[in-house]
């Protein structure tokens, strides 16, 4: 055999060898906030310093005449949830799947709702609209770094950020927050949260200066918190699927072993303290698709830490690059989800068609 032909050979050996065992895995870097957010900061003086805010009549139709209201009043329109979850300050969440493209999470405490967050079609967002683009709301809504607001003798303002103001938009009504979610890649409005002064201030959504009391929230036992983070799961695979149909893309669905590796590593992330990779040593999420036997195509992760609730880690995510495509990815068609406390995972597969349950 000549030398050419031995070299051919070889080659051959080296392309089946890559096509056989390669098996790319994404494993994302773990997202947090550019600037975390929630500093309670004491001040005085503060209702003297604080400018006068425009503050917008309150919407007379749509999902935030519901605020206040008892959830009864809200079934009477909408039906009984699809199920009932818990959360950590206390109240429950009421889900409602209005259709695979549509989505409500109705805040619900002592029998009165104190928050409602939509996204997907024909929720009833007024005076928004889902898919509305960040210009149209910038026609009508002014957008402010800081917003004051006064409850009963405490004065609070709240701060936001650069980030904030693109991508997480704080508007000021009667008596209620609107939240507004951006999504800075399509440049358009991918969900509302309608709020009442009170829960935004036990959330610590953005930095909050005040003078008077500040309403804290009560750490719950760790039997509460196991549920919250089951619960968390399920709210972020709806909200994952929720975005990848919203962009023509099959909808993925769960995988045990999956999960499981994700809530292994939300543990893990959470044990860190600061979300560091380089100051942890955490397991990757190669290793463990190694570890138990899962074949696959394509693989990838993403991670986040430090975010209050499945709805702002997914708009971190959606408004990441790299996290954003991943969830994105149009070949995925299972996925893993897993939650501890305020740290996310989530992993996706395209299983060989022989490893599919």
């Amino acid at each position: 055999m000549n030398n050419l032909a031995k070299l051919f050979i070889a080659a051959a050996v080296v392309i089946f060898a890559f096509i056989l065992f390669d098996q790319p895995v994404q494993e994302n870097e773990i997202l947090t906030e550019e600037k975390p957010t929630g500093q309670v900061l004491p001040q005085e003086n503060l209702f003297e310093s604080t400018p006068d805010y425009n503050i917008f009549s309150r919407p007379k139709e749509g999902l935030s005449t519901f605020i206040g209201q008892s959830i009864e009043s809200f079934e009477e329109v909408y039906g009984k949830p699809a199920r009932i979850e818990p959360s950590v300050y206390g109240y429950e969440w009421y889900i409602y799947k209005l259709s695979s493209r549509a989505y409500q999470m109705v805040g619900v405490e002592n029998g009165v709702i104190n928050q409602i967050y939509a996204a997907g079609d024909d929720v009833k967002v007024m005076p928004y609209q889902i898919g509305q683009s960040v210009e149209d709301i910038y026609r009508f809504t002014i957008v402010l770094p800081e917003i004051g607001l006064q409850l009963e003798d405490n004065y609070y303002v709240f701060s936001l950020s650069p980030t904030d103001t693109k991508r997480r938009i704080l508007v000021q009504y009667d008596e209620l927050f609107a939240q507004l979610y951006i999504d800075t890649f399509d440049n358009e409005l991918e969900g509302v949260r309608f709020i009442d002064p009170k829960t935004l201030i036990l959330h610590r959504s953005y930095d909050i200066y005040y003078e008077g009391e500040i309403i804290d929230a009560v750490i719950p036992a760790s039997s509460i918190q196991n549920a919250v983070n089951r619960a968390a799961e399920r709210e972020l695979t709806d909200l994952t699927n929720l975005h990848r149909l919203q962009h023509d893309l099959n909808p993925l669905n769960s995988h045990a072993a999956l999960q499981t590796i994700a809530r292994d590593f939300s543990e893990e992330l959470a044990k860190s303290g600061t979300g560091d990779v380089n100051s942890f040593e955490l397991s990757k999420y190669e290793d463990k698709l190694q570890e138990y036997e899962i074949k696959f195509t394509k693989a990838g992760g993403n991670s986040a830490a430090l975010y209050k609730d499945p709805i702002e880690a997914i708009n971190g995510w959606i408004n990441s690059k790299e996290h954003r495509e991943t969830i994105l990815e149009p070949s995925y068609t299972h996925l893993g989800i897993g939650v501890f406390s305020q740290y996310y995972t989530q992993n996706f597969i395209e299983f060989q068609e022989e490893e599919i349950e």
